[in-house]
């Protein structure tokens, strides 16, 4: 995260979610800032779909947008631990035979993770985020593991 100043990158986390974001790194060194908003959304059918609402398929429509701040602290060159403090937004709707329902809630998360440069052109970045949902009180913990592929940041300087 050390030199990087922007990016943006399209993806598909998991198989059924498709996402935007884009990356603005307004402060480099040993601390770095950057924010990384983005949105992901998907809709699926099930079934059929004839036209016929007593007989047509399930569907379901998700959107997930969120504003993190990306605080990096480089321990070195090599290694930097990741905290990822934010708000957010989901919001899901869904159909079965003709009965609808849906919900939205606005969303407080908190991601912590480390990034381990292993190669100029590779990191692995293991991380956990929890999510707040303001409207139920419920949290929701969701972990991963990154492949970061490609030029990373220029950290030699950093020893």
């Amino acid at each position: 995260m050390a030199r990087q100043i922007g990016s943006t990158s399209a993806y598909a986390p998991g198989t059924s979610l498709l996402g935007v974001d884009g990356k603005w790194n307004f402060v480099k060194g040993r601390v770095d800032l950057a924010i990384d908003p983005g949105i992901q959304g998907t809709y699926v059918v099930v079934g059929s779909n004839t036209g016929n609402a007593s007989t047509s398929g399930a569907s379901a429509a998700i959107f997930y947008g969120n504003l993190p701040l990306l605080v990096g602290i480089n321990f070195s060159s090599r290694i930097a631990m990741m905290l990822s403090p934010g708000i957010g937004f989901a919001a899901a709707t869904g159909s079965n035979a003709g009965q609808y329902a849906g919900g939205s809630s606005f969303l407080a998360r908190m991601g912590m993770g480390f990034n381990f440069k292993i190669a100029n052109s590779f990191a692995l970045q293991p991380e956990v985020t929890a999510l707040y949902y303001t409207n139920t009180g419920g949290v929701m913990l969701s972990t991963g593991l990154g492949f970061v592929i490609g030029a990373q940041p220029d950290t030699s300087d950093l020893k």
